[in-house]
């Protein structure tokens, strides 16, 4: 972290976002996963410096053909997308996967450290164009290389850096409105996915303390390959329809290539209380607890931070005073909130899991009586918020939120 450690960069992250928010915003494209038909078997694969040994991995993608069987299944799956990145075990394997594909008509071409910088800048800028198709590559292409076109990666590699697995799959994250880009499909045939989890789940100190990070409980759909929730009863990509499981069967796995690729969830509220708070060194924000029936789901709106945050906090204040504009201090907002109370509350709220926490993603503002948006077409008649509805009063555990 460039916050930490001796004589730091700079003394603090002044803000923070993830994947998944992004993806939401429409910043990054949303990832999709197929499970190879045919897995690396890494039985026996020793591992040095902290990844799997490149001969042992090399010996083990060639066993049973599993290297042919896959670029069948690349080019099987990837009739409909635009640029494929292939991500290999060695450099021989590389030359042998574009040969494959050469040999099956689809245009490719190969990229490793030993490709002289003047033909790799050609290679890159005909990828692209849209000359090339796929591109094989090892030791290259992780870092520094952004082609948003970019709608199928395959791993045709299994690897135990987190760093390195977040780094091929963000090549797939970026968007791409010109070429009418939806999300991109990630094959997996190394089993990485299982083994690292959701990439917006795997932090610094995680990486640290060894810990795993898959979350998110999947499946595999055994007509489709698909990864999809562990709860679904048909899979969404071919309508295939699962077995009852009896109670006594095992669990399914767990992997994810996003943490929130777990469902959100509509709750209905029944009240809302704004508070005031303060976190030392930070502006103040205002605390907004949302009561659920048995559940409390709290957000912050920050109306005295920059950039982003900024950002978020104006776009809440329109959903509720639609076109007034938003003040500039904290304090004005929860006299407005709490004295004049002339807002639009929701009836509903919906939530995904973020972490420990519940995260709000979405709001519903429909009038619906005995809920706070009962007042929505009678904005004059609502009454002031209760003065004993204290901060004090709820369960304060996750208010070390860092904003």
């Amino acid at each position: 972290m460039l916050t930490e450690g001796k004589n730091p960069l700079f003394n603090e992250i002044v803000y923070e976002t993830d994947i998944q928010r992004l993806i939401d915003d429409g910043f990054l494209s949303p990832l999709r996963s197929k499970a190879g038909k045919e897995k690396i078997d890494l039985a026996g694969v020793r591992t040095r410096q902290g990844d799997y040994l490149t001969s042992d991995m090399e010996e083990a993608v060639n066993k049973n053909d599993v290297t042919g069987k896959a670029v069948d299944e690349i080019i099987e799956y990837g009739q409909d997308r635009k640029a494929w990145l292939i991500f290999c075990v060695s450099v021989a394997h590389a030359h042998q996967v574009k040969e494959l594909l050469v040999y099956e008509g689809i245009e490719a071409e190969c990229i490793t450290g030993d490709t002289p910088k003047d033909e790799r800048a050609q290679i890159l800028a005909d990828y692209k164009a849209g000359k090339i198709k796929a591109l094989t590559s090892q030791g290259v292409l992780t870092t520094g290389f952004d082609a948003p076109l970019t709608d199928l990666i395959a791993l045709l590699r299994a690897t135990k850096s987190p760093g390195l697995y977040v780094q091929i799959l963000g090549r797939g994250l970026r968007i791409s409105p010109t070429t009418g880009k939806t999300d991109c499909l990630v094959l997996d045939y190394g089993g990485n996915v299982e083994r690292h989890g959701p990439i917006d789940r795997i932090t610094v100190d995680r990486i640290k303390a060894g810990k795993g990070t898959g979350e998110a409980p999947v499946k595999e759909c055994p007509e489709c390959f698909e990864l999809i929730l562990a709860g679904l009863r048909v899979c969404p990509a071919c309508n295939y329809e699962f077995p009852e499981k009896e109670k006594h069967e095992a669990e399914a796995s767990k992997a994810a290539l996003l943490a929130e690729q777990i469902e959100p969830e509509w709750l209905d509220v029944d009240e809302i209380i704004y508070n005031r708070h303060e976190k030392n060194g930070k502006p103040p924000s205002i605390q907004v607890t949302y009561r659920c029936g048995f559940s409390t789901v709290r957000e912050w709106v920050c109306i005295e931070h920059g950039g982003y945050a900024r950002q978020k906090a104006v776009t809440w204040w329109m959903k509720r005073f639609s076109h007034d504009p938003c003040p500039e201090f904290t304090d004005d907002v929860l006299d407005r909130l709490t004295n004049v109370r002339d807002m639009r509350e929701p009836c509903r709220i919906e939530v995904i899991q973020d972490g420990r926490w519940q995260r709000v993603r979405a709001y519903d503002f429909t009038t619906k009586e005995g809920t706070p948006s009962e007042w929505n077409d009678n904005l004059e008649g609502r009454p002031r918020q209760n003065d004993a509805f204290a901060v004090g009063h709820f369960d304060a555990f996750d208010t070390d939120v860092d904003f």
